[in-house]
C-alpha cells in the first residue's frame, strides 16, 4: 500500500470513529454540513473536526455497496439527505 493510500485510510478511519461516536450519542447521522466538533458528538464552533462536511462528502464519493458505504450504513448514514 502506498503512503497516500495509507494516509487516506488512517484519515477515513479516524473520521468514521467520530461519526460512530456521534451516532452512539444521538442515534442518527443527521448532521448539518457546518457541524464542527472537538469530541465527535458535541457542536464546537471552534472545533477542528469538520464532521458535517465529511458526512456530506461521503454521500458524494462513497458507494453504498462499498466497504466504507456498508460501514456508514450500519451507523445510520442517510444517503439521500437533502
Amino acid at each position: 500500500m502506498s503512503f497516500d493510500k495509507t494516509t487516506k485510510r488512517i484519515q477515513w478511519d479516524e473520521m468514521y470513529r467520530y461519526a460512530k461516536l456521534y451516532y452512539e450519542k444521538h442515534g442518527n447521522l443527521n448532521i448539518k454540513r457546518d457541524f464542527r466538533t472537538s469530541n465527535g458528538w458535541e457542536y464546537d464552533e471552534n472545533g477542528v473536526i469538520k464532521l458535517g462536511q465529511w458526512i456530506k462528502d461521503q454521500r458524494k464519493i462513497t458507494s453504498q455497496e462499498s466497504e466504507h458505504g456498508q460501514l456508514l450504513s450500519q451507523i445510520g448514514m442517510i444517503w439521500d439527505a437533502k
